[in-house]
């Protein structure tokens, strides 16, 4: 469990000598909790376009399908529901509290520029928002965070998640363009922690003897920013084979370029269903006009043909898609992607296997040359089926994210 002062970047040994850092703060704290609220109201109106963050990792993905199990689990148990909704009640109502104390600051305030004790005196920030101290679930957690960085990530002419936005994160949140990135860091470090734990949670049920355990845990490490980072192959492999038991549908879109990104040629919409009995993914074609849930994963790509005579029929091209299938489609495309984001991990992008800080037993060695043999193999199939940067004439993946019945 968390806590919902952890919302809050600073130091909890941080004190609050003047009533306008007091105020200010209150200020603050409106917003975030304000903010928060507005997370459940996008997720219960299925407005789910607004937790799509860029967070500075490999793991986009993960936020995807983890939002896109926690709407399932929202439709189909009250347990999850009311706990979902009683987690939100409560923040409003502390919100509410907040912004009365605020107004009441204020007040005082404006009455004198005397001495008052409660707000003039130096107070530690952990006892002035004392009632922010209450714990709050990992989904509540991972709404909030995921709302808050979606606000501020703005896109390419594609539609894919380029950068962020400090002045528009600094405008919602009352803040200083400086102090936006430190929230903003904050924020993602703590998304980013988040995933690390679906990942390994998700292994501990696929893998249950103790190598595996150790070792998953062990794949993780701290890139730019302190931002947790989990190898973006076996993460996305781990993501497919867990997305077959919660049975959500996963889209394909993709959209055909020919010589250049000018003007689409035009666009192919594909739903693969899971099948829990072969494991595996069976596609069929949809209307890009009509959704196949109400609400699902979206994998969304290109290709691009150099000329007018390499340009496959449409039809031809289906086939391609769906014989090679979503698993080799979407795999290789990891496997050729950096599997760390920045720059501190650099050395460890083509092999996330290499030169791990702690020492591996024999089983856990014949692990890693297991998972660096499927990595590199994916990659290799990667150039030859067309899903790279140099040769995307099947399909090359530019983003995951949930989709929702509104879009």
């Amino acid at each position: 469990m968390h806590s919902l002062l952890s919302l809050i970047p600073f130091d909890q040994s941080f004190c609050l000598t003047s009533r306008f850092e007091k105020i200010n703060l209150l200020r603050v704290c409106v917003s975030i909790l304000n903010e928060s609220n507005k997370a459940l109201l996008n997720f219960k109106n299925f407005a789910l376009e607004n937790f799509d963050p860029q967070v500075g990792d490999t793991s986009c993905q993960a936020r995807a399908f983890n939002i896109a199990w926690l709407r399932k689990k929202f439709n189909h148990s009250a347990v999850t529901r009311n706990k979902v909704e009683n987690e939100f009640k409560y923040i409003a109502i502390i919100k509410n509290s907040i912004e009365g104390e605020r107004k009441r600051f204020c007040e005082l305030h404006l009455s004198t520029d005397r001495y008052i004790k409660e707000l003039d005196c130096r107070e530690g920030i952990l006892s002035f928002l004392d009632s922010l101290v209450v714990t709050v679930s990992a989904d509540t957690l991972l709404l909030i965070t995921s709302h808050f960085l979606s606000i501020c990530t703005l896109k390419n002419n594609l539609g894919y998640l380029s950068e962020v936005s400090y002045e528009e994160f600094a405008s919602l949140f009352f803040i200083t363009k400086t102090l936006s990135k430190r929230f903003i860091r904050h924020y993602q470090k703590m998304l980013s922690l988040l995933t690390c734990d679906l990942f390994s949670e998700i292994a501990s049920k696929i893998w249950d003897d103790t190598p595996h355990k150790e070792l998953i845990r062990g794949l993780m490490r701290v890139g730019d920013n302190k931002i947790s980072c989990f190898p973006c192959f076996l993460g996305m492999k781990l993501l497919l084979l867990e997305n077959v038991e919660r049975m959500i549908p996963i889209n394909m879109k993709v959209v055909r370029y020919v010589s250049d990104f000018k003007k689409p040629h035009d666009e192919v919409m594909l739903v693969w269903r899971p099948s829990k009995e072969t494991k595996s993914y069976v596609a069929s074609e949809i209307n890009s006009k009509v959704q196949s849930n109400d609400y699902s994963v979206l994998i969304d790509g290109y290709c691009i043909y150099r000329n007018e005579t390499e340009l496959e029929n449409i039809d031809s091209y289906k086939k391609s898609i769906i014989n090679t299938g979503l698993y080799n489609i979407v795999l290789a495309n990891v496997a050729a992607h950096p599997q760390f984001s920045g720059t501190s991990l650099n050395a460890f992008k083509a092999d996330p296997y290499s030169n791990l800080s702690f020492q591996l037993t024999d089983e856990q060695s014949k692990i890693i040359a297991s998972f660096r043999q499927e990595l590199f193999s994916f990659r290799s199939k990667a150039s030859l089926i067309g899903c790279t940067k140099d040769n995307p004439v099947l399909f090359f993946l530019g983003h995951v994210k949930i989709r929702s019945e509104i879009e």
